[in-house]
């Protein structure tokens, strides 16, 4: 491509989950900081019923291959395009979109079809994980979990898992959404309820009172080396980190007041777990830090980019500003060709 020339970075957001807004909200507030002079913006929105439209023109549009390169067909016109930034959170981060863009061979930044799936099924992760860490001796615990069947009451769960509280949520969403504790046998049975809106896998877990939770970014630059973000961690004085808390007021302390040994294990297990679960590119890592025992939780491979959200804060905070940030992700694919 010519030195002249602009980059063409289709920018694609919305989708059908709940996390719609934020997708909208995370391309609104970036689009600040991509240079205007190196980019031209293709602006793609996925409507709440899957329809593509084209934010030009409002017209309905797709995905086609056509000459050997991916395009965009907007009715009867072609958009041409370098590479593809997907900010579709929820739906968009369990693999089916990145699978869409491999079989037409479309440039896209993060993780691809196998990591992203893994990632957002949060059982299979953690069952991968733990498999990694005992073949491998590695230090990376996860906190005790169960996955919900009919067999299973609130007794029986809490009996497995040696606790008297446990924390319930689908396997398969946003890390908040769908998300309770439970003391009982009527929240625990309100709680399942809750989750199975959005998923029919149900993970639950052992209720950590007091637990405090952290997070790292993690970026795989042009030299394919590491780049680890501070840690970040969440405050607030609710039960746990409910999704009105994650998206609302600033709730995150960037670095985080914790132990210098701490933070470096977080760091040293968060490219093992970027590796391990096949991630590319970016990744949001997320763990629990409990009576001193790190215990990892979930990861996040399309990190909402929101003026409150946390992957930019913690990259921030390492160093790196937002034009920077972005600019090492689309630079990182565009040099790789992510196809």
């Amino acid at each position: 491509m010519p030195n002249t020339s602009k980059i063409k970075l289709l920018l694609l957001t919305g989708g059908s989950s709940r996390e719609h807004e934020i997708s909208v909200k995370s391309r609104n507030f970036i689009l600040q900081f991509i240079d205007e002079n190196k980019y031209e913006i293709i602006n793609v929105l996925i409507k709440k019923d899957k329809t593509w439209i084209f934010e030009g023109t409002n017209q309905e549009c797709h995905l086609i291959h056509k000459s050997g390169n991916c395009v965009l067909l907007v009715e009867n016109h072609v958009v041409e395009f370098d590479i593809i930034f997907p900010l579709v959170l929820g739906d968009g981060e369990d693999g089916s979109l990145q699978g869409l863009f491999e079989s037409l061979k479309a440039p896209y930044i993060g993780t691809k079809v196998l990591g992203s799936a893994i990632c957002f099924d949060k059982i299979s992760s953690k069952y991968i994980m733990q498999a990694h860490a005992t073949a491998r001796e590695l230090n990376i615990k996860c906190v005790p979990f169960i996955e919900y069947s009919d067999k299973i009451n609130f007794q029986k769960a809490c009996t497995q898992l040696s606790c008297t509280k446990v924390f319930i949520k689908p396997s398969n969403s946003g890390s908040t959404l769908g998300a309770n504790a439970a003391s009982n046998e009527e929240q625990f049975q309100k709680a399942i309820l809750d989750a199975q809106k959005y998923d029919n896998a149900i993970l639950i877990e052992k209720y950590l009172e007091n637990v405090r939770e952290l997070f790292c970014g993690i970026i795989y630059s042009t030299d394919k080396q590491p780049i680890v973000s501070a840690i970040g961690e969440a405050f607030y004085e609710a039960e746990y980190f409910t999704y009105e808390l994650k998206y609302g007021k600033d709730n995150i302390l960037v670095p985080a007041e914790i132990d210098q040994e701490i933070a470096k294990q977080i760091k040293e297990q968060s490219v093992a777990i970027f590796n391990i679960l096949r991630c590319c590119t970016f990744a949001r890592i997320d763990f629990f830090l409990y009576q001193n025992q790190l215990y990892f939780s979930e990861v996040n491979t399309i990190p909402a980019m929101t003026p409150t959200s946390i992957f930019l804060k913690l990259m921030l905070a390492a160093g790196y500003n937002r034009e920077l940030t972005l600019e090492m992700l689309f630079q990182s694919t565009l040099n790789k060709g992510n196809k």
